[in-house]
């Protein structure tokens, strides 16, 4: 496979690009466990660009983050039905809003580098600007129609991998991000990223005991899901020929394959 560089990484860590994210900020967000909300960071943002541009470069050279960036509170919010029933809840996860800048000067960088080299799979739907599931439909109908027009039968497997973000092996992501050649000072912040982790639950005021995470895409994170990306990048490869297709948006998989009567 061929490299990719982001040996100028540090540089994206300017005042400028760093104040953009914080003029971005959704102030409305609820601050994570270091307790740094978004509007406080949004209208202190011309006087906080300097100092967090330091910090970011240090964290990227030493490969280190904070302890509170390596946290998360998890929270319950309601979906539908009786709200006395906890199946009707879905967790969230919160995250440190400063280590959210970083993780979003990252990604573009890596992102970009990505879809410059043609490494993301072209039947990849999820969490990419100009795709959503809408185009994918489309996409799948017409290779659908075109076939059963021509008395071709479309056999389909939907599937959906459960927890999938909480499954990924960290060393196995690892080695992915080594595949694609990252270079020694963005794998370890990744990593330090990835690995001791932590996180309680908040209820009413009231917090749960703290306990690790050992595996696992950190939820609440803007890195995250395209690090889920980049490790299920090649599933398409190995699983397409000229009869078999597999489609997904993010862990979810439509597997179809052509049937000639």
């Amino acid at each position: 496979m061929t490299g990719i560089s982001f040996m100028h990484l540090n540089s994206q860590f300017n005042v400028d690009i760093i104040l953009d994210k914080l003029s971005q900020l959704n102030i409305s967000k609820s601050p994570g466990p270091d307790g740094f909300h978004p509007r406080v960071l949004y209208e202190l943002r011309y006087e906080l660009c300097l100092p967090l541009h330091l910090l970011f470069t240090t964290s990227y050279n030493t490969g280190k983050l904070p302890a509170d960036w390596r946290s998360a509170n998890i929270i319950a919010m309601y979906k539908k039905g009786n709200k006395k029933e906890p199946v009707n809840y879905r967790p969230v996860s919160l995250t440190s809003v400063v280590c959210k800048i970083m993780e979003a000067v990252i990604r573009d960088v890596i992102v970009e580098t990505f879809i410059d080299k043609g490494f993301f799979s072209d039947y990849q739907y999820g969490f990419m600007k100009g795709r959503s599931t809408v185009l994918q439909l489309l996409k799948i109908m017409d290779e659908w129609t075109f076939n059963l027009d021509w008395g071709v039968q479309i056999d389909v497997i939907y599937t959906d991998f459960e927890k999938a973000f909480d499954k990924v092996p960290h060393q196995g992501l690892i080695s992915k991000l080594k595949a694609y050649n990252f270079n020694s000072e963005l794998l370890r912040w990744i990593q330090d990223f990835l690995c001791n982790r932590k996180r309680q639950v908040v209820v009413c005021g009231n917090y749960s005991d703290w306990y690790r995470v050992q595996s696992g895409i950190p939820q609440g994170s803007i890195l995250g899901p395209f690090l889920f990306l980049i490790y299920i990048n090649d599933l398409t490869s190995v699983t397409q020929d000229t009869e078999c297709r597999i489609y997904l948006y993010a862990d979810d998989a439509k597997i179809y394959r052509k049937k000639y009567n």
